[in-house]
């Protein structure tokens, strides 16, 4: 199809780079709706200020480019449709939700009258990106820019064109031969070409499955010698309830002459021909190559999943598929494509990409996939050297060098990025914040058993752990015991788990996101005295916990609900369907509405409950406004240079506890955190009277 005059001048060659937005959400709660945010510094003024060009000036305004879309011209017409998909998806949004309904002022996005943007796709990917201004400010008044789509150029493998342009039109079949050629080439190319990735042969699991060749109709489980080394493929999936073939110690035997083809469930038998195409002999899945009716058989092996998964070839990840039935391959949803002749560069296939599948911190999460949501498969993912992720869109591969799209999208990080944690002598400080990464990507995470929240995340612990050289306290590092406990619950959580996971103080024995709270220029107030650990199984300490306890010394405060009715925002939240958070003073406020507490537990976001009870804040660590002034040489040690560090405490960092039995005060248990002020943290903390130790469980 033949371009408007308009696109025939767009200079694609020297477009402009995409910018680099510090900050971005998702509006209204949607992952296709990406709007850049002005989060400060020098150079996000200059890209956000109101008459600074974002890219090379295209269309006027929406109007302008509906009419040229009317002429027919393939770029015209598919970023209309997306404007009009972008449009529609907001206002649904917007007006199906309480919250949105009562806030939809402090949110708004209007760019019909404003001016579109040509970029160069990120990470030098072919094809070009569209910006347009939001017209509307909000109630913050923070300039915002929204990240439309973009365009990419495909081209067949036989085009003359092929050498320029690497990516090829999008197959609707994941499985068919063209999406396996692609498979092929992403893993021959990271073998030969990433240091960080290649490897040669590693040893074998206990057992494994061969895959014959591509004209066998039956694969085979086989039991390897100790010492044996190979290439292997794994495949992380999700159950489901339909599973139903499995290896026992009674179908041993039977497995090991054979399996056929026919009898595996879609997601096993796409992983087989995955891994014949490949080139590969051996697959690994879990429910075929451990005894699923043996417990010291599962404990074993489970306890090597770190093996397993980092020393596969590739795992296969079926990220669409919520059940073993649902498979890795399906078809597609069409995308507007086009076929068209573009001056100076000749004829290419367009298709439309996601706006989120360009923002690389967005699309690494695979956050609305089946797979994402299954505790289990986070370390089978960022454990392994290369995964293949089928996914809902289209199909990634993630290395150690980043990960990358069909449609050309990249990230140059890995989710969660724990390649630090295998290279030697790794700084201690990455290696926790990796640890936090980590833990904020499990928490969400859905377990079939609740007691497996340590395991399914043992082979993670084991790298930490052996790059740190500290004791696994029940999820928290012996190095950094305070760090570790000043955790933040995120999201008003249901209590949902009845078995005993882990102490109310480590993020397992909280069911949802655990969220560090070190931030720069943080500064430790409390200490631990002593810990002890009752492991189920005492020759795996990153396994399954019966009960911990840590003694703590640090400042303790009463808190005492506000007698302060709710405030005006706490009104609106209450419209927009939502809890405000329970307000709590201590003898020291010197406002009387108080302080916000974040409970654990939505059900712990009722004041009557905690009007007779004793809640105390543990006041952890604190943040610096600037970093502690260095002392000059010389200068005497004193109250001058105390006050001096007082003055510069911003907040401090408290959990909120209650006594683990009533009418007991030695024993406590953590139902949520607050950050108090920092002038308020300083009077009790001065008062020697206020310092205890406690045991918290």
């Amino acid at each position: 199809m033949a371009l408007c005059t308009l696109c025939c001048r767009i200079p694609f060659a020297t477009l402009p780079d995409s910018p680099a937005y510090a900050g971005y959400h998702h509006v209204a709660d949607q992952g296709e709706l990406i709007e850049h945010l002005n989060v400060g510094g020098n150079d996000q003024e200059a890209l956000f200020a109101k008459d600074a060009a974002v890219g090379y000036p295209w269309h006027e305004n929406l109007e302008t480019l509906k009419g040229a879309a009317k002429s027919g011209c393939p770029f015209c017409l598919t970023v209309q449709s997306a404007a009009h998909d972008w449009i529609e998806l907001y206002q649904k949004a917007t007006t199906s939700s309480e919250f949105y309904t009562e806030f939809i002022k402090d949110y708004a996005v209007d760019f019909t009258q404003e001016r579109l943007w040509l970029t160069k796709r990120g990470g030098k990917a072919s094809g070009f990106s569209v910006f347009v201004r939001n017209g509307s400010t909000g109630s913050n008044d923070r300039p915002r820019i929204v990240r439309l789509c973009s365009i990419a150029f495909t081209v067949e493998a036989s085009s003359p064109l092929a050498s320029k342009f690497p990516l090829r039109p999008l197959s609707l079949d994941s499985g068919s031969d063209q999406s396996l050629d692609i498979v092929a080439t992403w893993l021959k190319d990271c073998n030969e070409t990433h240091d960080e990735c290649s490897g040669d042969v590693t040893s074998l699991p206990t057992r494994l499955l061969d895959v014959g060749s591509p004209s066998d109709d039956c694969i085979r489980l086989v039991e390897t010698e100790a010492g044996a080394t190979g290439r292997y493929a794994s495949l992380s999936y999700c159950w489901g309830s339909s599973l139903t073939l499995t290896t026992t110690r009674a179908s041993r035997q039977a497995r090991l002459s054979g399996i056929y083809l026919s009898d595996l469930p879609k997601t096993f038998h796409d992983a087989v021909r995955a891994t014949r195409h490949i080139g590969l002999r051996y697959l690994w899945i879990d429910s075929l190559c451990i005894f699923q009716d043996d417990d010291e058989d599962w404990a074993r092996e489970s306890a090597l999943m770190l093996d397993v998964y980092s020393n596969a070839y590739v795992v296969f990840a079926a990220n669409r598929a919520s059940a073993c039935d649902g498979g890795c391959f399906h078809t597609r949803a069409p995308r507007t494509a086009f076929v068209t002749d573009i001056p100076a560069i000749g004829q290419v296939h367009t298709q439309l990409v996601s706006a989120s599948d360009e923002v690389a911190s967005s699309f690494r999460e695979f956050a609305s996939e089946p797979l994402s949501q299954r505790a289990w498969a986070l370390q089978e993912r960022v454990l392994a050297r290369r995964v293949v992720h089928y996914s809902s869109r289209q199909m990634y591969f993630e290395c150690n060098s980043g990960i990358t799209s069909e449609d050309g999208c990249k990230s140059d990080h890995r989710y969660c990025g724990i390649v630090t944690l295998r290279r030697p002598q790794a700084p201690p400080d990455q290696v926790r914040n990796t640890w936090d990464l980590v833990l904020r990507a499990y928490g969400s995470r859905k377990l079939s058993k609740a007691t497996d929240k340590f395991p399914a995340l043992s082979g993670i612990a084991k790298l930490v752990g052996n790059a740190l050289g500290d004791e696994y306290i029940a999820g928290i590092w012996s190095g950094e015991v305070i760090r570790g406990l000043a955790w933040q619950g995120l999201g008003g959580k249901e209590r949902t788990v009845t078995d005993y996971v882990g102490p109310s103080w480590s993020w397992a024995g909280y069911n949802g996101i655990a969220a560090s709270s070190a931030f720069e220029n943080w500064e430790i107030i409390a200490s631990a005295k002593s810990w002890q650990v009752d492991l189920r199984n005492k020759e795996d300490s990153y396994g399954q916990v019966k009960s911990a306890w840590i003694q703590i010394h640090g400042p303790l405060v009463q808190l005492e609900l506000s007698k302060v009715s709710g405030t005006d925002r706490e009104a609106r939240l209450k419209r927009g369907g939502l809890t405000p958070h329970l307000r709590f003073c201590t003898k020291y406020s010197s406002d009387a509405k108080g302080t916000q507490v974040i409970m654990d537990y939505k059900a712990d976001e009722v004041a009557e409950k905690w009007r007779e009870m004793e809640v105390k804040a543990l006041i952890l660590s604190a943040r610096l406004q600037d970093p502690p002034r260095q002392k000059d040489k010389g200068e005497d040690s004193g109250q001058e240079e105390e006050n001096t560090r007082k003055k510069a405490v911003s907040f401090v960092y408290g959990l909120v506890v209650v006594p683990a039995t009533p009418g007991q005060r030695t024993e406590f248990k953590r139902i949520g955190w607050m950050f108090l002020d920092g002038e308020e943290a300083d009077k009790f903390q001065g008062e020697k009277k206020n310092w205890d130790t406690i045991t918290l469980v």
